[in-house]
């Protein structure tokens, strides 16, 4: 059973509150299962804690979902891909000598370094041109939204 989930954030998204937005998608196989757009909780003052605090929003999805997978006797064994479009992020994540000097993230840079250590994710780098979640934090044209569901869709 194969899990990959793709996640994005569009830092200070909103004018007006400054907030930024999470965008994920998740697959199993080709087929997505879980899709997902909304406004962070708090304000983030760089693209890096905005990226971060999405990636521990799509660690905890991917935790719920390994576990529904569990409750039905389905055994899953692999760790999940996490694809994340920023390489500051994946450096910061999977890198175990990495230390982190941004206090304001620190709970989701734990949270999420936790689980790379047991093995339950693998944070992985793609190109935000490839990011299926790309499209869950931007507006898109009719052109743009057909050709990003003729993706998913043949993926």
């Amino acid at each position: 059973l194969e899990i990959n989930v793709f996640v994005d954030a569009n830092h200070a998204y909103n004018k007006v509150t400054g907030r930024s937005i999470t965008g994920l998608i998740g697959f199993v196989s080709s087929t997505p299962i879980i899709w997902s757009s909304k406004r962070q909780a708090c304000v983030q003052t760089s693209t890096f804690g905005a990226e971060f605090t999405a990636l521990k929003k799509a660690v905890e999805d991917v935790i719920t979902l390994r576990y529904y997978f569990q409750l039905m006797g389905i055994k899953v064994d692999k760790a999940t891909n996490v694809y994340v479009d920023n390489m500051g992020v994946v450096l910061n994540a999977s890198n175990l000598g990495s230390t982190l000097n941004k206090k304001s993230v620190a709970l989701s840079y734990h949270f999420v370094r936790e689980h790379v250590a047991n093995n339950v994710i693998e944070i992985r780098k793609v190109d935000s041109k490839d990011n299926h979640a790309d499209p869950f934090t931007k507006s898109l044209n009719s052109t743009e939204h057909h050709d990003f569901m003729y993706e998913v869709m043949n993926n």
